[in-house]
């Protein structure tokens, strides 16, 4: 697109008919990189098959390039084809359910099976109960004479340790170090924060949009002189910025020559600027001093001044 179009975003060609901006998604990732334009898209491209494509849009054969992938691709699975659910016999109801079917009817069909009566086997020895929650040690209630659960039903109000006396609740006992730790007892107190008083709700400032700028009169006192057209027009396109539109629109105006533009002054290049609604691009793209080389030597001085030919 810079080499295309323009070096910038939002800036037309030469021939005000493409434009380019680049955007975060346009809600196709796996067919990355993609490019939209107007409401088609064109997705697996590769710098060459873009350039291409940009051609063709600016040689306005756009509606030839067929939308979608470039590289033959019709889906998102595999290159390799599916490699999951190959088979729908499992998910399909109607596949599913003949399966079934077929198997109920192909057991209905089966002789029926002939059961043999197991023989007894010799009886097994009682097992004795397990000791695993009682192993033998010295401690009393491992003792076998404990019996556990014990069948007196007791009500757990009731059951209550008659040793231990719970204790009385004192504020100033619960907010004491322990003296191991500190040695001496002191009141625990948290951080005092200060509620701040509630602000009142103020509306956030509505930015009211600039006003357009209104197109300059011709009448204007800063419009650049013009004069008839001359037997030798120079060609105003050698300019970066100036288009084959462009170039009609300052012919309108009687600008034909190098020297014309080189001579422009601030006010004069604000008139132009605002006639051609440019915002600023005759000070970015340095006319005047384009103009002033194109005027001196043509593109060799072009080429000096800039070290590169005109775009």
């Amino acid at each position: 697109c810079r080499s295309k179009i323009h070096h910038d975003q939002f800036h037309a060609n030469d021939k005000g008919t493409l434009s380019w901006e680049e955007v975060e998604c346009l809600g196709a990732c796996v067919n990355a990189p993609m490019v939209m334009i107007f409401k088609d898209t064109f997705e697996d491209l590769t710098p060459e098959r873009l350039a291409e494509i940009i051609d063709l849009y600016d040689a306005g054969k756009g509606a030839s390039v067929e939308p979608g992938p470039q590289n033959g691709r019709t889906g998102s699975e595999p290159a390799s084809g599916l490699t999951t659910l190959k088979s729908e016999k499992a998910i399909l109801k109607s596949t599913r359910e003949r399966e079934a079917r077929e198997a109920a009817k192909a057991a209905r069909a089966a002789p029926d099976a002939i059961i043999a009566a197991p023989v007894p086997g010799p009886a097994a020895a009682p097992v004795a109960p397990s000791n695993t929650s009682k192993p033998k040690t010295d401690a009393p209630e491992t003792s076998p004479a404990l019996k556990t659960p014990s069948k007196t039903k007791v009500a757990p109000a009731v059951e209550k340790a008659a040793s231990v006396a719970a204790p009385l609740h004192s504020a100033a006992n619960a907010n004491k170090a322990d003296s191991k730790v500190e040695q001496v007892s002191k009141q625990r107190s948290g951080p005092i924060i200060k509620a701040e008083p509630a602000s009142a709700f103020k509306a956030p400032e509505v930015k009211v949009p600039a006003a357009k700028t209104a197109k300059p009169s011709l009448g204007d006192k800063n419009r650049p002189a013009g004069i008839d057209k001359p037997a030798q027009v120079d060609d105003l396109k050698l300019i970066s910025g100036v288009g084959p539109k462009i170039e009609g629109i300052l012919h309108t105006l009687g600008i034909f020559t190098f020297a014309q533009v080189a001579s422009w002054k601030k006010a004069e290049r604000e008139w132009v600027d605002g006639y051609l609604s440019f915002q600023g691009r005759i000070d970015r793209d340095d006319w005047v001093k384009q103009a002033k080389a194109l005027a001196k030597g043509g593109v060799a001085e072009y080429i000096r001044v800039f070290g590169k030919k005109p775009v």
